[in-house]
Order: C-alpha cells, then structure tokens, then sequence
C-alpha cells in the first residue's frame, strides 16, 4: 500500500509507528517541516520506500492534489485549523480514498 502522510508542520517529534500499516510498502509525503521530515525519517529508519513531493512554483494545491492520486490511503496529523489539510481530506474524499485524521 502506498501511504501518504501529511499535515502539521508545528510537529517537532511523533513516534508514527502505531499509525502506520504492516502492508506499507511506499510513504507519500512533502518537503515541509513537521509531520512531513517525521515521515521521511520513519520511512529511512523503517527501510520503507519513499516518495517526496515538493511543491513547484509554490503551488501547495496541486502538489496536494498529486500525493493524494498517488495514494491508496491518506493519514493526516492534524491541529484542526490548517485549511490545506482540510483540502486534503475533502479531494481525498472525493477521490473514494481512505483518509485517516489523528487530531495533534
């Protein structure tokens, strides 16, 4: 399963090991600061594959919209206030994809 994972960039540290699947196979995320690094370093750590996407000529929408084609499951870490996130789970949703949120 190809496993996106998003959301705050406020996240200093998280153990993401309860929320990931066994059948994980690749971690979708972004180049951000938080939630994203914490991703990309499980995935290292984890010897899981990756896939990174940064946003290019600043374009955070579509760049959103991408990681969340890619994905068969969305999880997203969420302080319930950032509308990027809430844009997520909505094409998420509407792309009949399994969107997890954890409320941080």
């Amino acid at each position: 399963m190809k496993l996106l994972i998003t959301g705050s960039k406020q996240i200093a540290d998280f153990d993401l090991s309860k929320y990931i699947p066994e059948n994980t196979e690749c971690i979708i995320t972004g180049e951000n600061k938080g939630i994203e690094a914490i991703a990309q370093k499980f995935a290292d750590e984890n010897i899981i594959e990756k896939h990174i996407f940064i946003s290019e000529n600043n374009s955070i929408s579509k760049r959103n919209r991408s990681m969340v084609d890619e994905a068969d499951a969305v999880l997203i870490f969420w302080d319930g206030k950032t509308k990027n996130t809430v844009n997520i789970v909505n094409y998420a949703s509407k792309k009949r994809k399994s969107v997890t949120v954890v409320f941080v």
